[in-house]
């Protein structure tokens, strides 16, 4: 660590020139390097980023504020075809800006080509005629992307080759596009991630293109692709977590851009579109065919011209919403990634399968003749590529009455505030969304959650609910974030089960085709949000005012839209309550603890101040507290959106349990501690640092877990592992780890693992639960499939056991469920359950949910929305509660599944498991609901494991 410190500080000192000389490296073909200067004749006033720089692009990585001085150094000097425009600042300050290149006359009259933008994106101000006539004179304008992921920093470099190239050109035909399109480069989103990689590749990259040297692995701790939170932004455009998404999103929407590309990188040879399958059915695959046709030919012949390697299509699919890609095709846009093979977290250089090398300067010759090549075909087709602009908009806006799904509805009562921030998030992509202000019925009324073939019933709303009307330019976006169920193309599903069948004929040695899901299929923010909401298929009358645009907020605070907390009641003699049936709730509650307020839990339903509270509320007794107290509870109301009740009397008058009961559990301010190094997954351990830090404002300590043996843990009471990989928790806690935690939960400590973390604990080895993994080897003797599906004609395998002769007990019941009639034999041999889980690619499932332990406190509701992405399914608890888990005839919310696999398997196991142990307690979530700050419905789950384990021992009489 010490010699890392020592380079990082001569790179910081020294100049570039003499960190790395000017040489770049030469590919294996000995192929001359391609000119990155080429579209000459040029400008003589405008500087060439090597002379700013002082090497030449490609032969280290430029830092970003390097970058800045090309960036500035080429508008200074071609103002006439330059602007620079700042958006914003990411989490460390940097500043974020988007370069505006085109010709002077544009430039010119720049403001008006955007207002007509913004009008040909509104289909119900502009007749077709006119939009016609505007289409004929209006530029196109393409935004191209640069940098999302902070390592794959080719396109970092590439961009200023591409902004000196449109600055400073005189060729007729880049003039010509110049002419007819407005260029919009973001030279980096990503700075923050950008910097961590540059300085650390910098240090200690030699060009050495062997794949095992140790230029090519970034330690855990600098790894660039995220950003400052570890978020990977390229996944955000759903749920918006991050301040330079929505900074770039509300850029994006001052625009209107017709083309967007984003370029990445790095694979053995360069990735441009057509697109894989699935594509998402909101954004019109005919549509996307015809153009992500025409400039995947347009680049390909700028390809082929050069004699460069390519493919299309490939594993790169369009159906998450949160990519960047489909986020701007759903606002009409031809949204197109680019994969370039070269530079980046493939080093200076590295040695492909066949032998040759590829260098960062490949990369980024490649990426600039791309970029290039999509400007040229935008130019040629400009007119026709703003009038099928215009038409997907107008399409837009008649799907919203010509398909089943007319309005969405949702539903605040049960979260004002998480409704509110749901709410937030539509109006940040430009979807339109009213409140009613009058009671309305429909008679088509479907609930988010019912099967997809239920027919719609009545059902009557009272003013105030939102409603979303389909109906809109953005009626497509909205329906890809609010659909219950994404659509996936039926080719796609029969090639994935072809995969499988032929996987199940291979054998267990034999390579296995991968499936081909590139992320989740199912998203619906209804159901990760948790709320009440209902899709109508009629289009009754509503009376509803329009919401504006949402305003700016600090983390920890109320969300836009959302009503002001306040204290109510009376004067707060004996104590202050508030309901825990919100996130907003939890935030106050943990303030409170930070702050040193002593506070408790009620186990059951309670009643205090005239009030009934449910199970869960928060009572902060006055007497127990300092004088402060009613100011500052006053205040956190208001910031947090919730409503604290001040109470005067202790007394109790009927059988409900008042605040001065036993029945009030005190609770123990969390010292928390989060594993974060090697082993853990980076965006994991990002999500609970971003919900700590950000979101909840509470401290907490990262440490690496290999140092758990040598630390003392009695300074937490909390201990967080994130989800990770098993193996590398295993090997880096160690043996000696493992019984020190054991120790550390037997004295009361509270220990929360997640994902492969739990995959850790619940191993038999590991002596930390009596939960155990679906397929893995147990007591019982349980083995493990020999292959992924694997059906044998069988006795019914037992799903999930608890009881000794569960497996016993299960395939009796399973025989007399297939043979009901008087003893009679089936006719034919009843199949097992799979023994092996399959890995689900991102479904829904409803679970259900225990009300009688602290895990679920402040949930009313019987049944929650949970995240399947993943093979482990847990069997269920001997030993302690099974918190949420499934019915074992359960079905699939929303999503793929694997027929034959995963609801059988699924079906009976637990999701969250709560094992008291001595004093403390053993949670495990099977699935990350932190994942991607998606899940909002669910963060109150996981809050309770740190905000109210502390405060339960084992022991504790109810729970």
């Amino acid at each position: 660590m010490r010699h890392l410190v020592i380079a990082l500080l001569l790179l910081a000192l020294c100049p570039p020139a003499l960190v790395r000389a000017s040489v770049l490296p030469q590919s294996s073909d000995r192929k001359p390097v391609y000119d990155l200067y080429q579209r000459g004749p040029y400008r003589a006033g405008v500087p060439r980023p090597e002379s700013i720089l002082g090497y030449e692009l490609g032969a280290r990585e430029t830092t970003y504020w390097e970058q800045e001085r090309v960036v500035r150094a080429i508008a200074d000097a071609a103002p006439d075809r330059v602007k620079v425009i700042p958006y914003g600042r990411t989490v460390e300050g940097r500043p974020l800006r988007i370069v505006v290149i085109s010709s002077p006359e544009n430039i010119s009259n720049i403001e008006t080509i955007r207002a007509n933008a913004a009008r040909l994106a509104d289909p119900r101000s502009l007749p077709a005629a006119e939009a016609a006539e505007m289409a004929r004179s209006m530029p196109a304008i393409v935004w191209l992307n640069q940098n999302v992921h902070g390592d794959e920093s080719t396109s970092f470099e590439s961009g200023m080759a591409l902004i000196y190239n449109l600055a400073a050109t005189e060729e007729p035909k880049l003039l010509e596009s110049l002419k007819n399109c407005v260029i919009i480069v973001n030279p980096s989103f990503n700075p923050d991630g950008h910097e961590r990689f540059a300085v650390y590749h910098n240090s200690i990259g030699m060009n050495d293109p062997n794949n095992d040297a140790i230029e090519h692995a970034q330690p855990w701790a600098t790894h660039g692709r995220f950003n400052h939170y570890r978020f990977d932004m390229n996944r955000d455009k759903l749920a918006l977590s991050q301040q330079e998404v929505r900074m770039e999103i509300a850029e994006y929407l001052r625009w209107n851009p017709h083309v967007y590309v984003d370029q990445h990188g790095e694979v053995d040879q360069y990735f441009f579109p057509p697109v894989a399958l699935p594509i998402n059915d909101n954004s019109d695959k005919a549509y996307q065919d015809k153009w992500l046709d025409r400039y995947g030919r347009g680049n390909a012949a700028a390809f082929d011209k050069n004699g460069w390697d390519y493919h299309t299509r490939g594993i790169f699919d369009f159906l998450y919403v949160g990519y960047l890609d489909a986020w701007a095709a759903l606002n009409g846009a031809i949204g197109m990634t680019y994969e370039t093979d070269g530079g980046g977290n493939l080093g200076f250089s590295w040695r492909r399968s066949d032998g040759t090398v590829i260098t960062l300067r490949n990369g980024i010759e490649h990426h600039l003749v791309a970029a290039i090549a999509t400007i040229e075909t935008t130019s040629l087709h400009r007119e026709e590529r703003l009038n099928d602009f215009y038409a997907f908009r107008r399409a837009s806006m008649d799907e919203g009455r010509s398909k089943p799904m007319k309005y969405v509805v949702v539903l605040p009562a049960r979260d004002p505030e998480r409704a509110a921030a749901m709410i937030t998030i539509l109006r940040r992509v430009g979807i339109e969304v009213s409140v009613a202000s009058a009671a309305f019925s429909s008679v088509a009324a479907h609930e988010y959650g019912s099967a997809a073939t239920a027919p719609g019933g009545k059902r009557q709303f009272d003013s105030g609910v939102y409603v979303i009307d389909l109906a809109q330019p953005q009626g497509r976006m909205a329906r890809a974030f609010l659909e219950p169920d994404a659509k996936l193309n039926p080719e796609f599903i029969k090639d994935q089960l072809a995969r499988r069948d032929r996987n199940d004929k291979r054998g267990k040695n034999t390579p296995h085709e991968s499936a081909g899901f590139y992320d989740v299929t199912a998203w619906s923010l209804p159901l990760t949000f948790g709320l009440e909401t209902y899709w109508l298929g009629d289009t009754p009358p509503i009376a509803s005012q329009q919401l504006g645009a949402p305003a700016d907020f600090e983390h920890g605070r109320r969300a836009p839209f959302s009503a002001e907390g306040a204290v109510s009641g009376g004067s707060g003699k004996q104590a202050y309550v508030f309901s825990y049936g919100t996130n907003a709730s939890a935030r106050l509650a943990l303030a409170l603890l930070r702050e040193g307020f002593r506070i408790g839990v009620a186990q059951y339903e309670m009643k205090a101040g005239g009030k009934k509270f449910p199970r869960g509320a928060i009572v902060a007794r006055t007497g127990r507290n300092p004088e402060t107290l009613a100011a500052r509870i006053g205040q956190l109301a208001r910031e947090t959106g919730v409503q604290v009740t001040a109470v005067d009397s202790q007394y109790s008058d009927d059988t409900f349990v008042g605040i001065g009961s036993d029945e009030v559990q005190q609770l123990r301010t969390p010292r928390i501690l989060v594993a974060a190094g090697d082993g853990v997954a980076t965006t994991s351990y990002g999500a609970i640092w971003y919900m700590l830090e950000r979101e909840l404002q509470y401290p907490f300590t990262a440490m690496d877990p290999e140092n758990i043996p040598y630390t003392d843990l009695r300074r937490f009471n909390v201990i967080i592992l994130p989800d990770g990989y098993s193996g590398t928790y295993a090997s880096r806690i160690g043996p000696g780890g493992l019984e020190k935690l054991r120790e550390w939960v037997n004295d009361g400590g509270t220990l929360i693992a997640i994902g492969g973390a739990t995959q850790y604990l619940v191993a038999k080895d590991s002596k930390m639960t009596s939960a155990r993994a679906v397929g893995a080897r147990d007591d019982e003797g349980a083995k493990a499939a020999d292959g992924a599906g694997d059906e044998k004609e069988a006795e019914p395998a037992a799903p999930a056991a608890v009881e000794p002769n569960a497996k016993e007990k299960a395939a009796k019941d399973t025989k007399a469920d297939v043979d009901k009639d008087a003893g009679k034999k089936p006719e034919k041999p009843v199949k097992a359950v799979p023994e092996t889980p399959l890995n689900v690619p991102g479904a829904v499932f409803c679970a259900d949910i225990d009300h009688n332990y602290f895990m679920s406190l402040g949930f009313e509701e019987t049944k929650v929305f949970v995240p399947v992405n993943t093979d482990l399914f847990l069997r269920p608890s001997a030993k302690g509660a099974n918190v949420v888990g499934f019915p074992k005839n359960t079905k699939v919310t929303a999503g793929f599944i694997w027929p034959k696999n995963t609801e059988q398997l699924i079906g009976g196991t637990s999701y969250l498991v709560e094992e008291p142990t001595g004093g403390g307690h053993v949670i495990l979530f099977s699935e990350d609901i932190t994942f991607r700050r998606l899940w909002r419905g669910l963060d109150r789950l996981f809050i309770n494991g740190f905000l109210f384990g502390p405060g339960f021992s084992s022991g504790t009489p109810g729970f």
